[in-house]
């Protein structure tokens, strides 16, 4: 191939990698605007400790920008960033959690205070939206050993004590 062959091979590529690029961004920015707003939590499967129906209900989630922000309606809220990925099958979510670690409860706040705020816990996920409905799988519980990005949308047990939790959110 000639000088000239391989810089048009080039250009090529790099214009086709480029339409490629601003597709996903397409898609992950269509999805980060679905997004946008308030979110009832209808369903929460732990293998561990899913909480009752009624602190369930309590339960909002909400996305403004690249914040995602999880309300247990108890006076609790916890702010992570979250990075979506539309053009995985399925689609990839992660999460940013700074500070104390987001998934635990008041009896090791002890533990929380401790924390040093700039420490960030990244949880890998999987998302969907369908039928007005937001399902995540999640694996964690944070920690600065991160979990295995869940292939399927199923609560189960991870090594250690990672497992994968499943929300499904409906828009309010």
């Amino acid at each position: 191939m000639t000088h000239m062959g391989k810089w048009v091979l080039g250009l090529s590529v790099a214009v086709w990698l480029g339409c490629l690029m601003s597709l996903i961004a397409q898609g992950n920015d269509k999805d980060l605007k679905t997004l946008q707003g308030v979110w009832k939590v209808v369903k929460l499967e732990s293998l561990k400790a899913t909480p009752p129906e009624d602190i369930i209900q309590k339960f909002r989630v909400s996305f403004k920008g690249s914040e995602m922000t999880i309300d247990t309606g108890e006076g609790r809220k916890d702010v992570m960033k979250i990075t979506l990925d539309s053009s995985k099958s399925p689609a990839w979510i992660d999460v940013l959690a700074q500070g104390r670690r987001s998934g635990a409860s008041t009896s090791d706040k002890e533990d929380q205070d401790k924390t040093p705020p700039e420490k960030k816990y990244k949880v890998l996920g999987i998302y969907k939206i369908e039928d007005h409905k937001l399902t995540i799988c999640l694996s964690g519980p944070p920690s600065e050993v991160v979990a295995e990005r869940p292939k399927t949308f199923e609560a189960k047990k991870l090594e250690g004590d990672k497992e994968q939790v499943i929300m499904v959110l409906e828009k309010e």
